[in-house]
């Protein structure tokens, strides 16, 4: 079993089924500011880019 069919099947014993994330999506690091804090603009943004890249293809 995936790591995403893992988090799927925990979801859906946590919580109800259209609360559930539609897709996750895994990433080795998270942008962060010189305070730590997660910078959301930057995650959109490789969240777009990675989109753009699945449609070329």
């Amino acid at each position: 079993m995936g790591r995403s069919a893992a988090l799927d099947a925990l979801c859906l014993e946590s919580i109800a089924r259209f609360k559930r994330p539609k897709d996750y999506r895994f990433v080795t690091e998270l942008p962060k500011n010189n305070y730590g804090k997660i910078l959301k603009t930057d995650l959109r943004a490789l969240d777009a880019a990675e989109m753009r890249k699945a449609d070329q293809d």
